[in-house]
Order: C-alpha cells, then structure tokens, then sequence
C-alpha cells in the first residue's frame, strides 16, 4: 500500500471512529437487568381487540382463527410488541456496534444494530423477530424493527390478532434513575387502519434472570385439550361432481 492510501485509510478510520463517539455520546446507560412495572398512559395492554382499529381483514381473521393454529403451542417464541407485555423480566447488554436484548420469555434474544453494522437484509430475508436497527438521540434510544414474517398472533398471541410482512415497530427507551421506560409504536397497514401506541416501565433488579426457558413442544400442546376446535371435520370431503365430458375449448 502506497503513502498516500495509507493516509486514506486512516484519515477514513478516524472519520468513522469520530462518527461513531458522536453518535454515542448521547446515548443513556441502560445496561442493567430489567423487572417489569407494568403499562403506563392508560392505553390497553395488552391490546383489546374492539379497541384496535382493526381492518375488516384483521377481523374476518380473528373470528375464523381456530386456537390449536397458534405457533406458541409449538414453542415459537412471542415477538414484538406483545413480547414486552409478558410477565418477564429481561438483560439489556449495550455494546459499540450492538443492542443485546436477553429476555426470560422463550429464550429470545434480540440483536439491535447500530451504526450501520450487522447483516443487510435483503428484500427476500424475513426473521421471526424482525431485523432491528437502532440509534441514539438526546438521551433515547430508538429501534426500529421490520422485515417480519407472516404471523398468525403477531399483534397479540392472547386474543390472536395477525400481523402481515409490513409490520414495522419502534421503541424509544429512556432511563430515569433505576425506571427503564419505553414508548412503542406498532403499524401495519394490512391489519391496522392507523398505528396503535403503548408505554411501558421495568425496574432495575439485581436479581439474575431464569433461563433457561426450556419450552417442551408436549407440554406447550396440552392446554389444547381443554380448548374445543371451532371447526369438526366431516367423515369425509365430497368434492364437486367432475363433467362427464372435458369442456369445449
């Protein structure tokens, strides 16, 4: 390597080092084992569905959803926003190119990106917790998570409320002294008429969090045995009479 391209690549590294020292220095210690409080604001939580402004889709979904079709029944891990409602606590672990998001729910970890780091996504890639990205402002951290998958209780795994490959959610969390709070904004606009809101507190705990889960796929199915199908399948599927005769062309 030239002198000269040398000096390119160091003046660029310390471009970036200094971008980067910028994009922190505002960022809030929220490194800490977090207990939840609880919702604050008065909004449901978690969400109630005449309360949602749900699209006639979302609707028609939920009245023809039979219980034994939720993934959660199979251990798939709760995903955003109805994961932050759970009664669990959570480790967030700040580091200079990451978020580490360690939750007691399920085993789930999530990976908040910033500055540009971490895989691209592209337009084929879907992740059952979405590909989050993040940044610092004024004291607030911000995540904005998207490229979700198809999920059947995406919105809300108790009332089983769907949410399409165009959820997007975005948290803002902000610390004041040992109260971890969040404000979260999901919206989807295939369920969703407009973006529903809610916020959230945890407190600081120097408790060590459970883990691991350890969901058993047996035991996650049991309670279905209580919960009767809405449907009862036929002894048998009468299909429409075929023509004697192939049709003119």
């Amino acid at each position: 390597m030239t002198t000269d391209a040398s000096r390119l690549v160091a003046c660029a590294a310390a471009v970036l080092a200094t971008a980067v020292a910028d994009a922190q220095r505002g960022s809030p210690d929220l490194t800490e084992n977090w207990a939840r409080r609880g919702c604050t604001g008065g909004q449901p939580c978690p969400f109630i569905p005449t309360q949602l402004p749900l699209k006639a889709r979302a609707i028609g979904f939920i009245q023809a959803f039979d219980e034994a079709l939720g993934p959660k029944y199979d251990c798939a891990p709760a995903t955003m926003p109805s994961l932050v409602i759970d009664p669990y606590n959570f480790a967030m672990e700040q580091r200079s190119d990451r978020i580490v998001l360690t939750y007691e729910k399920d085993d789930i970890v999530r990976t908040i990106w910033l500055n540009g780091a971490g895989p691209k996504p592209t337009v084929y890639d879907l992740y059952w917790q979405g590909h989050s990205v993040g940044r610092y402002e004024s004291g607030v951290l911000i995540v904005e998570t998207t490229k979700f998958p198809f999920d059947p209780t995406g919105l809300d795994d108790m009332y089983n409320i769907p949410s399409s490959t165009q959820k997007r959610v975005v948290e803002r969390y902000w610390r004041e002294g040992d109260v971890l709070k969040a404000d979260i904004v999901t919206e989807d606009p295939l369920f969703l008429t407009r973006p529903v809101q809610f916020q959230f507190e945890w407190q600081r705990t120097d408790a060590e969090l459970v883990l691991p889960y350890a969901c058993d796929p047996e035991l996650a199915k049991q309670p279905l045995q209580f919960i009767p199908s809405k449907y009862q399948d036929p002894s048998f599927i009468a299909l429409p009479a075929l023509p004697s005769t192939p049709p003119s062309p």
